[in-house]
């Protein structure tokens, strides 16, 4: 009896050491979730708004009392709310708070793509659970990159695998795509008896050492990973035939379609200073520099759930890519400053009522401009593109199109009179037939994909359900005095949930196939007529049959035909695949003004300017 005693005092004495253990190591993680949140730097700070996923509800509400101690609300969602309940939190999340508190259960059917923050405060066990809580808001929708926070214990067997187990994840998303990667490699950790609470446990009971663990997770991630490989190198070489010249063409093409930096950093420059920013010149204004945001700009950021900015940091920037050094970056459409001043633009735009423009500009006749934003979604709801589609009426009635180059090509100075005209929206019916061209031109982009897609998802899980119908057979075939009977439960269930994910992605790809036009909404006028003191520029639809024939007179093929005022009017090639610009001009000395040739800079090597006299090409100058 006195043994008994001494043993349940010791077993006593175990469970008060462990409960102050987990009490210590629950605190330790909440601390680090503290200092993540509020500390100098922390997310709240920068007016971020951030998902915190737990596996269950006590460590909800414990997070819920601590937090609170802190702000003065959040939202949370768990497993027992209904529906609507759980709708009345994320418009509370969405609209009054920026943490928002949830567990596995909770957070299915729920769409956060206005939250780019999450924080696994504790993480599953299996990788399958990970993908989900990703998606919460990974969603079709979501415009910024997504941060995910894992907090994991270091120095522990638990915090070293599941580590490595992370870094095989992210590898294989970054090389196969996200698809499917976490939910296979999941499931096959399990069949493999490889998942982390198999892991956990005999490392505790059989003493395994952490390098012989990380080993034998390494071995069967990486057999999945190869196999997967094999897969999608199958699904690729049965569908795609590699056409390098077409490849070649498309990369002259997007070179010849890119917005010169430099125009950039005037956009960015005017808009922001048009707002009271401050922004200073140096290296003979090749390089600008703020110093700080304004606190109004921060805030509209942050409610416009744009990339956000420091309060203190200064921003050096260049449309020169020889000054780009890691403290000056390139000023691009995907720059955050230059996707602030689209977004300054896009309201101001919203707010002045529509009129004409009227302004002097460098062609041989008048035009009349209605400019057009044309909207490209698909059957998900996802906005796959905004085009700007500039429409041209001629004196003569014809309607030609605009390359955007014809916005930079020029600047303007004075002559800008503003006005109303009564006879506007005449081009609307040639904005419809050229938004109905730009959807085909993105279903014949789609289409191949979706059934790539669609054929290696069929394959992918046509394989998972292989494999865990031979474990079904297997335990079932195992299956005396029914010892099996709980695996061969999970595996028919496995089964089941296998066909709804399969039926499932299959459905959102249909929906992806299916490409649709908003009307072509008109956003400005503008009239142009000809200033004749600057360097003008010719209409190449009025020479493409006289280049045309040029071009193939000197063996040269491929030819196209640009869009009007673009950055080159004409493309061609040699028998060799060489590029040729070709810009048009009625004089070999003041053909190509110096704001034009500086844009041309690289593609300068392969440009040429011709003249033309009379209906026929008399002169060509290389301008390299």
């Amino acid at each position: 009896m006195e043994a008994l005693e001494q043993e349940i005092g010791k077993l006593e004495s175990l469970i008060e050491h462990a409960a102050r253990l987990k009490a210590q190591s629950i605190e330790r993680k909440y601390i680090e979730l503290e200092q993540t949140l509020f500390g100098v730097n922390g997310l709240l700070s920068k007016g971020e708004k951030i998902l915190i996923f737990t596996e269950f509800v006590d460590t909800l509400n414990y997070l819920e009392k601590k937090l609170l101690e802190r702000v003065p609300k959040l939202a949370k969602i768990e497993g027992s709310l209904s529906m609507d309940a759980r709708r009345r939190q994320v418009q509370l999340f969405k609209d009054d708070c920026q943490i928002m508190l949830a567990t596995d259960a909770g957070g299915e059917s729920i769409n956060l793509q206005f939250c780019n923050q999450m924080i696994n405060y504790d993480l599953p066990w299996n990788p399958n659970r990970l993908e989900q809580r990703m998606g919460r808001i990974h969603r079709i929708g979501q415009l910024n990159e997504v941060f995910i926070f894992n907090l994991v214990a270091q120095n522990t067997r638990e915090g070293h695998v599941m580590e490595r187990l992370l870094s095989k994840m992210e590898q294989m998303r970054t090389d196969l795509g996200k698809d499917l990667v976490y939910d296979f490699v999941g499931d096959v950790l399990e069949e493999s008896e490889c998942d982390l609470p198999t892991l956990m446990q005999e490392a505790i009971l059989n003493r395994t050492s952490l390098e012989d663990i990380t080993n034998r997770l390494d071995a069967t991630i990486s057999n999945e990973y190869q196999a997967l490989i094999e897969l999608a190198k199958r699904e690729q070489m049965a569908s795609e035939v590699i056409n390098l010249p077409g490849m070649r063409r498309e990369q002259h093409e997007l070179v010849v379609k890119k917005v010169p930096d430099q125009h950039y950093v005037d956009f960015v420059t005017d808009t922001l200073q048009t707002h009271k920013v401050k922004i200073h010149d140096s290296q003979g204004a090749t390089i600008k520099r703020i110093e700080r945001l304004p606190r109004f700009l921060r805030e509209y950021v942050h409610k416009k759930n744009l990339p956000p900015f420091s309060t203190n940091e200064t921003y050096r920037f260049t449309g020169d890519s020889r000054m780009v050094t890691p403290d000056i970056s390139q000023m691009t459409a995907d720059h955050p400053l230059f996707r602030l001043s689209l977004e300054l633009a896009k309201d101001e735009r919203e707010q002045i009522p529509l009129t004409k423009l009227s302004l002097p500009y460098p062609i041989r006749e008048r035009l009349n401009v209605e400019v057009f934003s044309v909207t490209i979604g698909d059957g998900t709801g996802q906005e796959l593109a905004e085009e700007l589609l500039f429409l041209a009426e001629r004196d003569n009635g014809q309607v030609i199109a605009l390359d955007p180059y014809w916005l930079f090509y020029h600047e303007i100075t004075e002559g800008l009179v503003s006005y109303v005209d009564e006879s506007a929206f005449k081009l609307r019916s040639k904005a419809n037939i050229h938004a109905i061209q730009s959807k085909k031109r993105f279903q014949v982009k789609r289409d191949p994909q979706s059934d790539r897609l669609s054929s290696y998802l069929r394959s992918s899980f046509q394989r998972q359900y292989e494999d865990t119908l031979k474990r079904l057979q297997r335990y079932q075939r195992d299956n005396v005095d029914n010892k099996n009977a709980a695996l061969i439960n999970q595996m028919q269930a496995n089964l089941v949930d296998i066909e709804i994910r399969r039926d499932e992605r299959l459905a959102e790809v249909a929906r992806q196939r299916n490409i649709l036009v908003k009307p072509p909404k008109c956003i400005a006028q503008v009239e142009l007529y000809p200033d004749m003191e600057s360097v003008y520029r010719l209409l190449p639809c009025d020479y493409s049959e006289v280049v045309a024939e040029y071009e193939r007179a000197n063996g040269r093929s491929n030819f196209k035909v640009s869009d009007g005022v673009g950055l080159v009017d004409f493309y061609s090639e040699r028998y060799n695949g060489e590029p040729r610009y070709i810009i048009m001009s009625h004089s070999g000395e003041f053909g190509v003004s110096k704001r034009h040739l500086f844009d041309l800079q690289p593609i300068l090597n392969n440009a040429y300017l011709y003249v033309v006299d009379n209906g026929r090409i008399v002169e060509e100058h290389f301008l390299g």
